[in-house]
């Protein structure tokens, strides 16, 4: 490991956050992914290609990737990290999470010569498309203007598909601007080396069945919850005191499930986020099966692959 993703890893190790109700504890155990991405030998996030990084929801990583985006900061690295949002109520209005200040000015241009708008009072940047329209204009403006060999992640953000049209969305995006960034990414390369990427975050399910469709043309990464001892450690930054094994049984290590226990306790979290969607899964099944609902689960009980 080098001199600098050592140095990265440390203030990633060191990165706080302040949760309402909480209080600021210490950002928990995610060394190994950061050293895969920021890594180029590892190869996991590669330049000119589109990576969808999807995982359990509440799994932390948007937390993951705002830690690590300030853990490269003031670190001399050849890495610009630039992190895109979309408003939670309004999908269509993305925004800039996070970029470097040397990347300021560039946005500027950008806003001058496209439809890219900057906030006057906040100084973000928004853009009235979705985050992935937003990681597309990003990538080929920055590939012309920006600094040549320097590595740029483009992160998006919790794209959302919830809904058919999103699903439908999402897999034309993929398809079509993963071969476009390839191109940007060897135009920007030739032109004094460095590397383009972009990772699409998401915590849907329904991302699976994009696979078979897309395939090889994306990379797929995984990204679970944290390790047995790691959630130890969470528990311990945020002084929650219930049973580690009880907790590790309930929620596998979700830290999102973790901070809701201390903030509002074990029996809101069990009303809450479990019971609610048995009910709503029963509901469900229930207008698939009516009648023969129970023998369907005793036969996924038997046979769990069913």
């Amino acid at each position: 490991m080098s001199t600098k993703i050592r140095e990265i890893i440390e203030r990633l190790r060191r990165y706080e956050i302040d949760e309402s109700g909480i209080g600021r504890y210490r950002f928990v155990d995610r060394d190994v992914e950061a050293r895969k991405i920021i890594d180029e030998n590892e190869n996991v996030i590669s330049s000119g290609w589109v990576t969808v990084l999807y995982g359990p929801k509440g799994c932390g990583k948007t937390r993951f990737f705002e830690a690590l985006y300030n853990s490269l900061e003031d670190v001399d690295t050849d890495i610009d990290m630039i992190i895109v949002g979309a408003e939670e109520r309004e999908i269509a209005k993305a925004y800039i999470k996070s970029m470097p200040m040397s990347l300021k000015d560039l946005f500027k241009r950008i806003a001058l010569e496209s439809d890219v708008k900057i906030d006057p009072v906040s100084h973000i940047l928004s853009i009235g498309v979705t985050v992935l329209g937003v990681g597309s204009v990003l990538a080929r403006w920055i590939a012309k203007a920006s600094r040549r060999g320097r590595r740029l992640f483009i992160v998006l953000d919790e794209v959302r598909l919830s809904e058919d049209n999103e699903l439908a969305n999402f897999r034309q995006w993929l398809e079509s601007f993963s071969n476009d960034l390839r191109n940007i990414d060897a135009d920007y390369r030739r032109r004094g080396g460095g590397g383009i990427s972009v990772t699409a975050l998401t915590s849907d399910a329904t991302v699976s069945s994009l696979r078979s469709y897309v395939g090889g043309k994306v990379d797929w990464v995984l990204i679970w919850n944290l390790t047995y001892d790691s959630m130890k450690e969470l528990l311990r930054e945020i002084g929650l005191e219930t049973d580690p094994s009880l907790l590790w049984r309930l929620t596998g290590g979700n830290p999102r499930s973790i901070v809701y226990i201390k903030r509002r306790g074990l029996e809101n979290w069990l009303r809450e986020e479990v019971i609610r969607n048995l009910f709503d899964f029963y509901k469900d099944v229930y207008e698939i099966y009516r009648e023969d609902l129970w023998r369907e689960f005793e036969t996924a009980v038997e046979n769990i692959d069913y």
